[in-house]
């Protein structure tokens, strides 16, 4: 497999090592009710994994790393079926019978010894790492019958922390040039050194096999097994409710079921359980992929369906077609804080929803809520006692060092804190920094139910805060998700005492992201016991967009990327938006629209931010107010290059129109050049080149009359594709080439990159595949550094075209798949089917039909959602010949 990032010397000296990860931690025993026979905390054992990958900073081993999801029977059997592997890594159970996997629902699953050998065949591994206890004779069988050159065994169960170091230390040694024997050697006396551990692995079969690697700039090609998730995070350390995980599995397996509506009193970890329910069953949702929503006080059913539309790219009013076509998993928290009038609007928009395709909601509320009890295949689910409630506070005391002090007032903890997660976790927080004693007095002292017990701890753990650390957490509220230091002291005018809110645990920080979070039953707690008058609120919320604007803004670099803010950037910029809307036409507010609408315009035509329309009309009315009509005729151009890119040219065409006939008025040249090749484009894509040609000659003329040199660049490039269309290579190449010259004398990566595939594009297609790679290579490395993924997504896909023609099947297969995780992330469909059907043709001439009939029906489904006949009746034709 061909490493990226490597010269053209160097495609094809170095392959990447392919490794499959199956790393099964069933959350209850085979019966779906009992404690697993081992606890895995998965996504640690992943991040372990990868960071046996990486060498240092921006320097990794070249590998293509697989994770088995779900790592059930048919799972592995399908994965095996599809491809060898170099090295296949269990991490899990086993038994002296066979590996212990997971079922479709997550509980345990015994594979037995004889069952293995149908599922790995001959010869399709060439080292197996088996990290789990007593898997001595599954090893020797796995060599003997199954003709795996080499097997690691385990002979006893090993610590996380044991784990780690032999992951961390094997893989290097490995992939540095020594042998299995050697590596093992290294990995079992680091855990001598460390653990004071011997003799725990077993080698058997070839010791002297090696897997030399030399690093790579790039990261490894990395394939989770799941579809696109939106802001659901990871769950290391989450504990139990192994039963309730297996239960809302199956609910979310049957077909009837449309609504999963989880209720609990506040703190039970409902928010956790939805997020693993949404982790680990991701894999059920492959075309469409699993959204997690946080909603608030303000939150209407319009937001819910403003984010749904912008994490898949589409329409707001196509939201529930979608939804009705594509198999998604929607999660949506905390919904009790919403209005009665927003709960019935998002009813209403989940009973419009056709579930035949399998789309699922999973909604979180403190209380049972008649506008969902009522829906049509809703099922009541209430998160009752948290029954593992001892192995919390003992992970969570371990985590804090103190779990030697914990052991003498176990019980008393458990009592007091009513085996509540939210207070076991706060306790020993609050344990951990005024003493044990304080801490169950506290506990001890609260009265009534328990969302009356968990308010008043949250009431105490304020009380003993200081003054300054009480005003900050009152003003806290204006943010939303996750936000940073530097935030809280230009909007809020206090840092230090955010070290304070974070050691006593009153609210939340994420060190890896460096971000502070406020849980919502704290939220609640201070707004309704630490409220801000309106004109406080007001303040703070100015203040909060006036910063957000400045991280939107950023260095003013077009490829500046604000994802990790965007939550504070959205809220801003709807807040603006909304006053504008409202007709607040104060000065402030007014520059604050303008400077949102043109900061963000890049980013809105580049990841499709559905709400960015709204942002644009704010601008556009800002624009009006200032008399600013240049800036006027480029929100109108940006409003049609995003109806464009959806494919809605004729709408497009009225908002350039609107451009052109201010640019016209005002003689404003670069703005009617750009909006002369726009119009172009539009031609352009509907195929009427003679028109499209007009259009592009309009803008060459003013491009080159004013001297815009990044504008001819562009016009060159579109010129060039016109005669490319019609078949003339040798006049296309000579317009790329002008446009190449300009692109280089003044640094437009960006066009660069588009033209370097576009000459690539050329040598393709005259057979010239060699050169035709040379420009793909150069392309694909300038949008990997600018963060241009639909541009990447393309080349990706047109390297695999590349090796297909080639015959080096396996090698395309790589690209189609790093093309195709980028085409789910955008929701490029059209680009989706097609690449589909490229890979079951692939398929197709490696001999594998039942593989190539499951893409090619994928791809046949998929274009018929699209309404694009033709090309489905294509691929049915394809699939009626197998």
């Amino acid at each position: 497999m061909v490493m990226a990032g490597q010269s053209m010397k160097n495609l094809k000296e170095i392959n990447k090592l392919t490794i499959l990860v199956a790393i099964a931690g069933g959350i209850t025993a085979k019966d779906g009710k009992s404690p697993p026979n081992i606890r895995l905390d998965v996504w640690r054992e992943w991040q372990n994994i990868l960071e046996a990958m990486t060498i240092g900073k921006d320097e990794y081993y070249p590998v293509v790393l697989t994770r088995l999801f779900p790592p059930t029977h048919k799972q592995l059997e399908t994965a095996l079926l599809a491809h060898k592997y170099d090295i296949f890594h269990f991490i899990g159970h086993s038994g002296k019978n066979g590996l212990v996997l997971e079922d479709e629902y997550g509980s345990e699953d015994i594979v037995n010894i004889k069952e293995l050998s149908s599922i790995f065949g001959k010869e399709k591994i060439r080292l197996a790492i088996i990290n789990s206890c007593e898997s001595l004779a599954i090893g020797e069988w796995l060599h003997k019958e199954c003709g795996i050159q080499t097997v690691i065994t385990t002979k006893e169960p090993i610590l996380d922390a044991m784990a780690k170091e032999f992951t961390k230390t094997l893989y290097p040694s490995l992939f540095g040039g020594d042998s299995i024997d050697e590596a093992l050697n290294k990995a079992e006396d680091k855990l001598s050194k460390e653990f004071n551990k011997q003799d725990i692995f077993q080698l058997i079969g070839d010791s002297k096999v090696t897997f030399p690697l030399s690093p790579s700039c790039d990261k490894p090609t990395v394939s989770l097994g799941e579809p696109l998730v939106y802001n659901l995070p990871y769950q290391i350390g989450f504990i139990g409710r192994g039963k309730e995980l297996v239960e809302i599995a199956k609910h979310l397996a049957n077909a009837e079921n449309r609504l999963i509506a989880l209720s609990g009193v506040g703190g039970i970890g409902k928010t956790s359980l939805a997020q693993m329910v949404g982790r680990r069953n991701a894999w059920r949702f492959q075309q469409g992929g699993v959204i997690f929503i946080e909603v608030e006080q303000r939150t209407t059913c319009d937001d819910i369906l403003r984010k749904i539309s912008e994490s898949f790219k589409i329409e707001q009013k196509d939201v529930v077609d979608f939804l009705s076509m594509n198999p998604c998993l929607l999660i949506i928290d905390n919904v009790e804080v919403l209005e009665k009038k927003e709960l019935k609007k998002i009813g209403r928009f989940l009973k419009g929803i056709d579930i035949r395709m399998g789309t699922k909601a999973i909604i979180t509320s403190r209380r049972k809520i008649k506008e969902f009890e009522d829906i049509d295949g809703s099922i009541s689910y209430t998160v009752g006692e948290f029954k593992e409630a001892i192995d919390l506070l003992l992970y969570e005391a371990g985590r804090y060092g103190i779990i030697d002090k914990f052991f003498p007032y176990i019980k008393e903890f458990l009592i007091h804190t009513r085996n509540h997660p939210f207070l076991i976790k706060r306790a020993v927080v609050v344990a951990k920094t005024r003493g044990l004693n304080i801490t169950l007095g506290n506990l001890k002292d609260l009265r009534g139910d328990i969302e009356e017990a968990v308010s008043g701890f949250i009431g105490r753990m304020i009380e003993n805060i200081s003054n300054n650390a009480k005003e900050l957490i009152k003003k806290l509220i204006v943010f939303v998700g996750w936000f940073d230091s530097s935030a809280v002291e230009s909007v809020c005018g206090a840092k230090e005492e955010l070290y304070e809110l974070t050691e006593t645990s009153i609210i939340d920080y994420d060190i890896n992201r460096d971000r502070y979070h406020l849980h919502q039953l704290v939220l609640d707690y201070v707004r309704k016991n630490l409220p801000l008058s309106n004109e406080e609120e007001e303040s703070l919320r100015y203040k909060h967009a006036e910063y957000y604007l400045g991280i939107a803004q950023g260095s003013f670099d077009p490829w500046h990327d604000i994802t990790i803010d965007f939550e504070n950037i959205r809220q801003g910029a709807d807040w603006v938006s909304e006053r504008v809307e409202d007709g607040d036409m104060e000065k402030e507010i007014i520059e604050l629209a303008y400077d949102y609408a043109f900061a963000l315009k890049g980013y809105i035509y580049r990841r499709s931010v559905q709400e960015g329309l709204r942002w644009l009309l704010a601008g556009v009315c800002a624009c009006k107010e200032l008399r600013e009509e240049k800036g006027e005729a480029n929100l109108y151009n940006e409003i049609g290059l995003r109806y464009k890119s959806q494919g809605n040219y004729q709408e497009a065409l009225v908002w350039y129109e609107k451009s052109r006939k201010i640019c016209e008025e005002i003689g404003e040249l670069l703005g009617l050049a750009t909006t002369y090749n726009n119009i172009g484009l539009i031609y352009d894509s509907q195929g009427n080149y003679q028109e499209a040609l007009v259009w592009y000659m309009k803008d060459l003329e003013i491009s080159e009359r004013i001297g815009d040199q990044k504008g001819l660049a562009g016009t060159y490039n579109n010129i060039a594709s016109i005669h490319y269309a019609q078949g003339n290579y040798q006049e296309a190449l000579e317009w790329y080439m002008k446009a190449l010259e300009i692109s280089k004398r003044i640094g437009d990566q960006a066009g660069l990159a588009t033209t370097y595939n576009n000459i690539a594009s050329i040598h393709y297609a005259q057979g010239n595949y060699q050169e035709a790679l040379v420009w793909y290579e150069k392309s694909r490395k300038i949008k990997e550094k600018i963060g241009d993924q639909a541009g990447l997504a393309t080349t990706y896909n047109n390297i695999g075209l590349i090796h297909k023609a080639q015959g080096n099947y396996q090698e395309a297969l790589v690209w189609y798949e790093k093309s195709i995780e980028i085409f789910k992330k955008i929701r490029s469909w059209h680009s989706m089917a097609t690449l589909l059907g490229n890979i079951g043709i692939i398929y197709l001439h490696t001999d594998k039909k039942d593989i190539a009939k499951q893409y090619l029906q994928q791809s046949y489904e998929l274009y018929l959602q699209l309404n694009l006949k033709s090309e489905a009746d294509k691929v049915k034709q394809l699939l009626n010949s197998l």
